[in-house]
């Protein structure tokens, strides 16, 4: 998926500059909007790696019968070199061990969203902020460039393209209406989510029906194969996540007297465990569910729907019901209706409601549906804090990003690069330039600041000396950033523009 980088504003004296390494990065086309905060599209990346999975082995479909894009690749794959599709083979078999394809193809997709565009697909960030699923693929990368070259995928992409096209044609103006009809619904004002992105892609080469979705700081991502119908219901509730998690967690304090609720929910059968672990996705859920049947408008079906849904662990959705009628009532949005939501919560009503329903529910017969929001990763307290802290960033909340940087270099690691770049950012939108020339400097010289971190603090210093009007200083800054030769987030463009002409238009005293 294409990944648009967040980029903060730093102030009237200065440009934006991306928030880098917390998070896959890539820069692409975007060809299908459905709307300013959302678009769908198809990617290289993706087809790539899942072309190369075709070759590896990998063999699994939803459906009778594989989209024709599919059955296009493998036949174009017949005539692969041995060598090299034994070598994607061992790669697969080995890192997938007992797991089933279709569980296995989830990393994969995480790796793709991770990686730089081809000719020279490279990971885009490293170590740690590599998506937890996809750390041990990352051998993978090499045999991925070979397999690019091998296998003629840029010409295949080319001439492959019209099949995708014409997919994501037919369902444009559909999808477009469900995000249009969610942000009125909503009172929303359209491109307001803070420069975050629905980006969903379109791989025909994937098996049908499939739907992989990543929820990371700078967008929320889709991957969804061939389906006979528009997948109106999944981009929706995609693009809901969008704009309801930020409401959501804005209101964490107003809704902590209640967040035992999940503790109601441990060890009982039919319910989804990420409920009963984690107050806070059982809140979003809840709040998503209860949007989606007010949406709906079906009141046949709306009962059966709310029970499933609240015997499945979302024990708000029926609260939530309740108070979207009256919130249709009202002209505010959901961001200020939401806060006496949050506030007026009775745990001890939604107690007895529990007592009383719950129970009540026949568990159902198949499975509820996998959760849309991934489970959390294994637990590291530098990466969680880090990404807490560029989260609240990028949503305008300073101060807790501040709280979360802070603890980093405190407490776990004081040379820690992100949050050195996350500290200069901070100063930087506080105009408090001589703190932000402390944290870019420090940044310049940690030595686990990602190369574009240190490529951008080289050019915000020399901005800062052009402002000073020491040119030659800051032309040594520029030079810097410019030898560091980091082409994925534009500081090697905005270092070589300053070079041929100062910051600013030159200094003026």
């Amino acid at each position: 998926m294409i990944l648009v980088m967040m980029r903060p504003r730093i102030g009237a004296l200065w440009a934006a500059a991306a928030f880098l390494g917390l998070g896959p990065s890539a820069a692409g086309q975007l060809t299908s909007g459905v709307g300013s905060s959302a678009v769908v599209d198809r990617d290289i990346r993706v087809f790539t790696v899942t072309a190369a999975l075709n070759a590896a082995g990998f063999d699994v479909d939803f459906a009778p019968q594989y989209h024709p894009v599919r059955q296009a690749v493998r036949e174009q794959l017949e005539d692969l070199d041995t060598g090299l599709r034994d070598r994607l083979a061992a790669f697969y078999s080995e890192h997938r061990g007992d797991t089933a394809h279709e569980d296995e193809l989830a990393r994969y997709v995480s790796l793709a969203l991770s990686l730089t565009f081809p000719p020279a697909m490279d990971l885009a960030v490293e170590g740690l902020f590599v998506p937890p699923d996809a750390r041990d693929l990352t051998g993978f990368v090499p045999l991925l460039n070979e397999f690019y070259d091998a296998a003629g995928i840029s010409r295949l992409w080319v001439r492959l393209a019209p099949a995708y096209d014409a997919v994501l044609d037919s369902m444009g103006g559909r999808l477009r209406q469900a995000v249009v009809q969610s942000e009125a619904y909503l009172r929303i004002p359209a491109g307001s989510t803070g420069g975050r992105r629905l980006v969903a892609f379109l791989e025909l080469a994937a098996p049908t029906n499939s739907v992989h979705v990543r929820n990371y700081p700078e967008n929320l991502y889709m991957v969804f194969g061939y389906t006979a119908e528009t997948p109106i219901e999944e981009v929706r509730h995609a693009y809901l996540h969008l704009v309801l998690d930020p409401v959501v967690a804005a209101n964490r304090e107003e809704l902590e007297d209640v967040d035992g609720m999940s503790d109601w929910l441990a060890g009982i059968d039919g319910v989804r465990p990420e409920y009963a672990d984690d107050f806070g996705i059982m809140v979003r859920e809840s709040l998503i569910r209860a949007v989606e049947l007010r949406l709906d408008r079906d009141p046949d079906g709306v009962m059966a729907r709310l029970d499933a849904a609240y015997r499945s662990g979302l024990l708000l959705t029926p609260y939530f019901m309740d108070r979207l009628s009256e919130f249709e009532q009202t002209p505010v949005g959901i961001r200020e209706y939401f806060v006496d939501m949050a506030l007026e919560l009775d745990d001890g009503a939604e107690r007895a409601r529990f007592d009383d329903r719950f129970h009540a529910i026949e568990v159902a017969a198949d499975p509820p549906p996998r959760a849309e929001v991934p489970a959390p990763p294994p637990s590291d307290p530098v990466r969680d804090l880090l990404l807490a802290g560029q989260e609240a960033f990028n949503s305008g909340d300073d101060p807790a990003a501040r709280t979360a940087f802070e603890t980093v270099l405190e407490e776990l690691d004081p040379s820690n690069g992100p949050a050195l770049y996350g500290m200069a950012l901070l100063a930087s939108r506080e105009g408090d330039p001589d703190a932000a020339r402390t944290y870019f400097r420090q940044t310049v010289e940690s030595a686990s600041a990602e190369p574009p971190m240190r490529a951008w603090s080289h050019v915000f210093l020399g901005r800062i000396l052009d402002i000073e009007c020491d040119r030659e200083a800051a032309l040594d800054e520029y030079r810097a950033a410019a030898a560091i030769g980091d082409e994925t987030n534009g500081a090697d463009r905005a270092a070589a523009s300053a070079i041929n002409e100062p910051f600013g238009g030159g200094c003026e005293f």
